[in-house]
């Protein structure tokens, strides 16, 4: 992923899955990794709220990945949120569930998902899952962030740039 402060944020109420999706994860990702417990904790670490203030050690993360039923918030709430927030929306956000619900996978992507992935019941499989997705995220161009997770302003030029949202008025930067 060509971030400047690349942080892996990973949501998911299951202590045991959380610990296999982390293992996966350290196989391919180098960099910042995290976890939270619920939707409503994601949230909070998105805010810099609490525990999570000090952005030195809890940096805004680059990508996110959650569960989808979870108490205390569960993925549904998460993406809520991340869409109806400008700074937050831009965030990829991978949903990794056990449930194959069509109407969760359609829910997921109404409300902003990156992409749906099933969640392997192989340790072995959820580990090439984690080595593709890091892979292909790590072509991927994502938007500049500051440390606090503040979009960057940019400088559209050009035809196709000119008519772009710079992001970078006050409002979007509270």
């Amino acid at each position: 992923m060509k971030a400047q402060h690349p942080c892996f944020l990973v949501v998911d109420d299951s202590e045991d899955d959380r610990f296999l999706i982390v293992h996966a994860l350290r196989e391919h990702w180098k960099d910042t990794l995290h976890c939270v417990n619920s939707g409503n904790e994601a949230i909070r670490y998105l805010n810099g709220d609490a525990e999570f203030a000090d952005r030195r050690k809890f940096p805004y993360p680059t990508i996110v990945m959650t569960d989808l039923k979870m108490p205390d918030g569960d993925g549904f709430h998460l993406l809520q949120n991340l869409k109806k927030n400008p700074a937050w929306a831009v965030i990829p956000t991978i949903v990794l569930s056990a449930s194959r619900n069509l109407d969760d996978v359609k829910h997921a992507y109404a409300l902003g998902a990156s992409c749906y992935l099933h969640k392997p019941g192989k340790h072995a499989d959820l580990n090439t899952l984690m080595g593709e997705l890091i892979h292909f995220w790590d072509k991927c161009e994502v938007p500049e962030i500051d440390t606090e997770g503040k979009m960057l302003e940019t400088h559209s030029t050009g035809k196709m740039g000119e008519h772009l949202p710079k992001f970078a008025d006050k409002e979007t930067r509270d």
